[in-house]
């Protein structure tokens, strides 16, 4: 697999150097010595442990434990997708912790305007990964994540089946697949509390196209799992027979709700406790009218 493409949009997104790009190039086809990778990229033998080491710390690279030392790429697709994930981390980690620095010094609220698939994506996963609390309402016609993200495999299969089947609000590409599914593990694991609504119809229209494309048995497995993470404290689903114009995320500082039109996803991201605190209240007018998913199941 050619990645020089990808490495240089890693270059230009990810704060990688030259130097860094050139040892990728060099290990994406097999294991080097630091003596030919310096053959390979022109690197001075004086500076090349620098790179080679920082590639190493960013979990792109790997080498043997023994001496003569060796380097390569292995699983060079998870590894650059596990490398995007953490970068994106700090990225979110280090704006929140802005953003709270100044409501606390001025009453500034934030707007966010989604103008993409991939925006959409991108902003839910920021949410995730800020807020200790979400609060979710799923849009006509649409599956939750949180529903089939339980284990890696099953996730992706079913998120390629709706992905063909039907237009989303979110990403359509498997890397961002994979981005999603590792961003709700982890809030999942860090004990954090999700609570999904989403329409009786969509729970059966999604039921059947699984059941119909992998089988009963398989339909079972991703039940079973769902039950498993249903059971204990962060993960709360319920099904309402009404229809829902729209998707919204709520936490107890933002709201995130987003529409198709005409095929493309729009949105706005709005940060402010009293819109929240109003939202919440939608949310649970809503929520009172629901009944536990485990009915369903």
């Amino acid at each position: 697999m050619e990645l020089d493409k990808i490495f240089l949009e890693l270059q230009d997104g990810f704060d990688l150097k030259n130097q860094h790009i050139e040892i990728l190039k060099a290990l994406q086809f097999e294991a080097l010595s630091a003596e030919k990778v310096c053959e390979l990229t022109k690197i001075p033998p004086g500076r090349i442990y620098l790179f080679l080491n920082e590639l190493l710390e960013s979990g792109l690279i790997q080498k043997t434990s023994k001496k003569p030392y060796v380097y390569w790429m292995e699983n060079p697709k998870e590894k650059i997708i596990t490398f995007m994930k953490n970068r994106f981390d700090t990225f979110v980690k280090n704006e929140h912790r802005i953003i709270q620095l100044l409501e606390e010094k001025e009453n500034i609220h934030h707007i966010e305007h989604i103008d993409t698939s991939s925006q959409f994506t991108y902003t839910y996963m920021k949410m995730l990964h800020q807020c200790s609390q979400v609060y979710g309402i799923a849009i006509s016609n649409s599956l939750p994540f949180e529903f089939y993200a339980h284990n890696k495999d099953d996730f992706l299969k079913i998120r390629n089946l709706i992905i063909a089947t039907r237009p989303t609000l979110a990403h359509r590409t498997p890397e961002k697949s994979l981005l999603a599914f590792q961003t709700l593990q982890e809030f999942f694991h860090s004990k954090k509390k999700y609570i999904a609504v989403m329409e009786k119809k969509s729970f059966d229209f999604h039921k059947n196209l699984i059941i119909t494309e992998f089988g009963q048995e398989f339909f079972d497995k991703v039940v079973r799992d769902l039950k498993t993470q249903l059971s204990g404290e962060n993960l709360k689903m319920y099904v309402i027979d009404d229809t829902n114009p729209m998707q919204l995320f709520i936490s107890d500082d933002r709201v995130f709700f987003s529409l198709r039109h005409h095929g493309e996803t729009s949105g706005v991201l709005l940060r402010s406790k009293d819109i929240a605190a109003l939202y919440m209240e939608l949310f649970n007018s809503v929520l009172s009218r629901a009944e536990p998913i485990e009915k369903y199941l």
